[in-house]
C-alpha cells in the first residue's frame, strides 16, 4: 500500500489526517493565533523598512512575504522560530529547497492518471532516488524544529498537538509518520498563501485606479496599524473584493489535483463517469472561461460586489469544494487580508518595470513564479 500525503490521499486515508486537524484550523483556534499573525507580519513591515532605508531600486516584495509566511506557518505547526524574516530579500533556504522540488510534486500527482501498479512502481524508484519528497530530508531545517518540538513539547496548542490526537497516533503509529506531515504543513501552508499574496500585489499594482481605491480604504478605516486584525479586515469590502479577483486571475493551484471516481462510478456535470477514472478542474480554465465570467482577462474587482452578474461566482472555489476544500482557508484569507492591510498602510507601492508581464509564468502544482520587484517608499519618509 503506497503512502499517502494531504496533497493526494484519497477517501479514508484523508479523513484520517483531518479530522483532528480541523481543530487546529477552526475559526476560535485561528482568533487565538491573532498575536503570533500580528507578531510576524509586523516583523515583516520593519525588515521591508530597513532595507529600503539602505538599498536603493525596485525590492522583491515576494521573499519578505514568503519569509513571514514561513515563520507564521513554523510558530502554528510546531511553535518553534524559523526566523525566516531575518532573510529578508534573501528567500530562507528552506523555501528554496521547496522551490526546486515543486516540478518534481507535478510530476509525482500526474502519475496518478496511470495504472495503480505503474504508479506503485514508479514511487517505489522515485522514493529511492530522492527519499521520496526531497523536503521531507532530515537534513532540513524544518525537521530539526519538528523533532525539537517532539521532544521537548509546545507551550500553547499547535498542529501538532492535534496530529498527536489523531486514531493513528493512539493505535501506536511511530512518531516519525508526524514529521512528514508537520513538514507538510509548514511549507503548504506557506507557499499557496505566498502565491496568493504574491499575484494580488501584481494585479493591484499593475491597475493603479483599483489599488488607489483599496489603499484609501484601509487608510480611512483604521486609525492606526494595531488596529489591523482578523476581524477588523473583514470589513474591508473593496480590498477583499481585489483579493478575489486576483485568485481568479491568478490562481495559486492553476492545475488540476487529481481525485479517483469511486469504484461504482459516479455523475460528474450530468454525466456518468465510469469508476478509478482521475478527474480535476484546471482553476486556470474554469477562472479564465468566457462561459462563466464576462471578460475574464480583464481585472476587475467591482464583479464580486455586484447584487446582479452575469458571471458565474460558483464557478469560483480557489480553495477547492465540498469535502476536499482546503482545511487552511480561512487562515489563508486572514493572513492575505492583514497582509495586504498592513502594506497598504504602511507604503506606498508601484509597479518596477523589471516585473512587467510577471503572471506569464510556466506552471505546474503551483505557478514558477519568479521575483516581483516594487518600488517601496514609506509613508513614514
Amino acid at each position: 500500500m503506497r503512502r499517502q500525503w494531504h496533497v493526494d490521499a484519497e477517501n479514508d486515508p484523508y479523513k484520517i489526517q483531518k479530522k483532528p486537524l480541523s481543530h487546529g484550523f477552526s475559526n476560535k483556534s485561528i482568533a487565538a493565533s491573532q498575536d503570533i499573525l500580528t507578531m510576524y507580519q509586523t516583523r515583516m513591515v520593519q525588515k521591508i523598512k530597513e532595507h529600503i532605508m539602505i538599498t536603493k531600486g525596485p525590492v522583491d516584495i515576494s521573499c519578505f512575504i514568503s519569509n513571514a509566511l514561513l515563520d507564521i506557518t513554523t510558530m502554528l505547526t510546531v511553535n518553534r522560530d524559523h526566523n525566516g524574516t531575518e532573510s529578508r530579500d534573501r528567500l530562507h533556504p528552506v523555501l528554496a529547497t521547496l522551490n526546486s522540488s515543486m516540478a518534481f510534486l507535478w510530476v509525482f500527482l500526474q502519475f496518478q492518471r496511470l495504472p495503480k501498479p505503474i504508479v506503485w512502481s514508479v514511487q517505489k524508484i522515485i522514493s529511492a532516488l530522492l527519499g521520496h519528497f526531497k523536503f521531507f530530508e532530515r537534513n532540513n531545517l524544518s525537521y530539526h524544529l519538528v523533532r525539537d518540538r517532539l521532544e521537548q513539547g509546545s507551550s500553547r496548542p499547535d498542529y501538532v498537538t492535534y496530529l498527536m490526537q489523531s486514531p493513528e497516533h493512539a493505535k501506536g503509529i511511530q512518531v516519525d509518520s508526524l514529521f512528514p506531515k508537520a513538514v507538510f504543513l509548514i511549507l503548504a501552508g506557506t507557499e499557496t498563501t505566498a502565491t496568493a499574496l504574491c499575484g494580488i500585489i501584481y494585479n493591484m499594482l499593475a491597475n493603479p485606479a483599483k489599488l488607489e481605491r483599496a489603499a484609501h480604504e484601509v487608510r480611512t478605516t483604521f486609525e492606526s496599524s494595531s488596529d489591523i486584525k482578523i476581524e477588523s479586515t473583514r470589513t474591508l469590502e473593496y480590498l477583499v473584493a481585489c483579493m478575489k479577483e486576483s485568485q481568479r486571475m491568478y490562481a495559486s493551484t492553476p492545475g488540476t489535483l487529481p481525485r479517483r471516481v469511486p469504484r461504482e462510478g459516479a455523475i460528474i456535470c450530468g454525466r456518468h463517469v465510469p469508476g478509478d477514472t482521475v478527474v480535476g478542474i484546471p482553476h486556470f480554465a474554469a477562472f479564465r472561461s468566457n462561459d462563466n465570467f464576462r471578460h475574464p482577462d480583464e481585472f476587475i474587482p467591482e464583479r464580486w460586489q455586484e447584487e446582479e452578474s452575469s458571471d458565474k461566482h460558483d464557478a469560483f472555489h480557489p480553495f477547492s469544494f465540498g469535502p476536499r476544500i482546503c482545511i487552511g482557508k480561512e487562515l489563508a484569507l486572514s493572513n492575505m487580508r492583514q497582509i495586504m492591510a498592513h502594506l497598504l498602510w504602511e507604503f506606498d507601492l508601484e509597479l518596477a518595470p523589471e516585473a512587467k508581464d510577471w503572471d506569464k509564468q510556466k506552471t505546474g502544482l503551483f505557478p514558477f513564479r519568479g521575483p516581483l520587484y516594487v518600488n517601496i517608499k514609506s509613508r513614514d519618509m
